[in-house]
């Protein structure tokens, strides 16, 4: 029991995708993203998150997935090492416990970063773990 995690299952364009549970702030519904401007297109757009503007990661830099146009209308803020950061998601799938250990062969890396794990569910389907750190935007 030490050695798990608890981890939340979501999908995205048909994709199965976690993130560790601790690393949330929130889950909710999608409000009015208000449009970003600049040149920065990791960024989406921005929320509202009670009182704090908070940016939306876009999905193409957080997904390696083509999207197939489905409606996102559920937001996951996450805890980062500075402030919050919200991607955006179709479905959740549950919660499920994991054994927390490390295998290097499992490890994708974006830009030299890591940037997921893959691992299996209980029924032996594939998802990859998504790691917060990925989304510090002042690292990218």
């Amino acid at each position: 029991m030490d050695n798990e995690i608890l981890i939340l299952k979501f999908g995205v364009d048909g994709e199965q995708f976690a993130l560790k549970v601790s690393d949330i702030q929130e889950v909710n519904r999608v409000p009015e993203i208000l449009p970003a401007k600049g040149n920065n297109k990791s960024i989406t757009g921005f929320i509202n998150l009670h009182g704090k503007i908070v940016p939306v990661v876009s999905d193409k830099d957080v997904y390696d997935v083509k999207s197939q146009g489905m409606k996102k209308d559920l937001f996951i803020a996450l805890k980062t090492k500075n402030s919050p950061v919200c991607i955006l998601v179709d479905e959740l799938a549950g919660f499920q416990r994991i054994n927390n250990t490390a295998d290097n062969e499992n490890i994708q890396t974006k830009n030299g970063q890591k940037y997921s794990e893959t691992i299996f569910s209980e029924t032996g389907r594939m998802f990859s773990l998504i790691d917060t750190d990925y989304f510090t935007l002042e690292d990218r």
